[in-house]
C-alpha cells in the first residue's frame, strides 16, 4: 500500500512538472509567430481621431543572439541608430526624418470612427509609428517606438496596444501685409495733407484676402485699395490660412494708384508678394511671406514720391517813373502840328 502510493506521488511529480514545462513553453515565442500592433489615436482630451493614415516600420528586428535580444534592421543601416537598453526620447524623430528622406514606408492603416488602426500579422520587433498622409485640420501625430512582442519577464504579449501622443486641432495662422510710403523733396515743401493711394491685387480671385473695414474692395478682381496721408506705413490687413490652405502659395500685386498733385513723382514700381502655407516642427501651421521686384528678391514694398515745386517767378520791379505825362504831350504837340498846318493853308487861300 505504502508502495503504490509512493508510485502515485511520483506519477503526479512528474506531471506536475511537465505542465509547468508546457506552460513556460508557451509563453516563449513559436517559430516565425506573429503578432498585431492596435493604435488608438486621439484628438486633445479624447475625440477620436479619424481617416488618420498611419505606418508601421520595422527599425529593429528581433535577435536572440543580440545583447538586448534586438539588432537593427537592415533599412535603417545608415541611419545610425542602435537598440541600447534606454532608447533616447529623440529616437523617434530622428528615425521618422531618415524614413522620410529615404521613402521608407512599412506598413499602412487608416484610422476608423474610433480613432483605431490596426496592424495585423506583423513579425517580432521593434517599430516606428509615424502618421504619413496629410493630417488636414490636425497636427501631425508624433512618432514613436514600440515594441511587439511586449515582454515582462517571461510573458510575452503578441496583441500589442498603442495610445500615442494625442493630436489637436490645427488652428489657423494669419499675416499682416504692410508697405511703406516716403516722400522725397526735390523743391519746395510738401502739402501735409496729400493723400496717397495704395492697391493689393491677387493674381487669382479666391486667393484669401485681407479683411479692412477701411480700404475699398473690388468685387470682379478681389483687389483692395487702402489709403493714408502723408509719409508712413500702409497696412492692408491681416490675412488668415486654414488648414486646408496647407502646401499651397498665394501670390499678389502691391503697387501704388497715380495721384493727381502735379508737383508730385508718383512711384511707379510694382512688387510681387508670395504667401506660402507650411507647417512648423509641432504641426502648426506657418505662413511665410516673400517679396520680389521684378525678379530680384526685395524686402517688404516701399514707395518713394518725389515733391519738386518750381519756385515763383520774380515780380517785376517798380521804378517810380510816369510815363502817362509822355503820350499827352505827344498828343498835344500832334494836334498843335495839325492845328499849324491847317491854318497856314487857310492863310494861302485867302491871300
Amino acid at each position: 500500500m505504502k508502495k503504490a502510493r509512493f508510485m502515485l506521488a511520483i506519477l503526479l511529480a512528474v506531471l506536475l512538472f511537465a505542465a509547468g514545462v508546457l506552460a513556460v513553453g508557451a509563453q516563449q515565442a513559436e517559430p516565425d509567430q506573429t503578432g498585431s500592433i492596435r493604435v488608438t489615436l486621439k484628438i486633445g482630451k479624447g475625440t477620436p481621431r479619424p481617416d488618420a493614415t498611419l505606418s508601421a516600420i520595422l527599425v529593429a528586428v528581433r535577435d536572440e543572439n543580440a545583447a538586448l535580444g534586438y539588432t537593427t534592421a537592415p533599412a535603417f543601416a545608415e541611419s545610425g541608430f542602435t537598440v541600447t537598453e534606454k532608447i533616447p526620447d529623440e529616437a523617434a524623430a530622428a528615425l521618422d526624418a531618415f524614413a522620410a528622406a529615404n521613402a521608407i514606408t512599412g506598413r499602412a492603416a487608416v484610422t476608423d470612427a474610433d480613432g483605431t488602426a490596426l496592424f495585423d500579422e506583423m513579425p517580432e520587433g521593434m517599430y516606428l509609428i509615424r502618421e504619413t498622409g496629410d493630417p488636414g485640420a490636425y497636427t501631425r501625430m508624433t512618432p514613436f517606438l514600440v515594441l511587439m512582442p511586449q515582454i515582462e519577464g517571461s510573458r510575452r504579449t503578441y496583441d500589442v496596444t498603442a495610445a500615442p501622443k494625442p493630436v489637436e486641432v490645427r488652428p489657423p495662422v494669419s499675416i499682416t501685409l504692410h508697405a511703406e510710403k516716403q516722400i522725397a523733396v526735390g523743391n519746395g515743401a510738401p502739402p501735409e495733407n496729400v493723400r496717397f493711394s495704395f492697391i493689393l491685387t491677387p493674381e487669382d480671385i479666391t486667393n484669401p484676402m485681407p479683411k479692412n473695414d477701411e480700404g475699398v474692395s473690388n468685387t470682379e478682381t478681389g483687389s483692395l485699395t487702402v489709403t493714408r496721408t502723408g509719409a508712413g506705413a500702409v497696412v492692408f490687413g491681416e490675412i488668415g490660412f486654414k488648414p486646408e490652405d496647407l502646401g499651397k502659395t498665394y501670390t499678389y500685386t502691391v503697387r501704388e494708384l497715380k495721384g493727381t498733385d502735379a508737383y508730385f513723382t508718383y512711384d511707379t514700381t510694382v512688387y510681387t508678394v508670395r504667401v506660402t502655407v507650411a507647417q512648423d516642427a509641432d504641426g502648426k501651421l506657418k505662413a511665410d511671406v516673400a517679396y520680389a521686384k521684378g525678379d530680384e528678391k526685395a524686402d517688404a514694398p516701399v514707395f518713394v514720391n518725389i515733391y519738386d515745386k518750381p519756385d515763383d517767378p520774380p515780380p517785376v520791379p517798380r521804378t517810380g517813373q510816369l510815363w502817362w505825362p509822355v503820350g499827352l504831350l505827344a498828343g498835344g504837340g500832334a494836334l498843335l502840328l495839325i492845328g499849324g498846318f491847317l491854318l497856314r493853308r487857310r492863310e494861302e487861300e485867302t491871300a
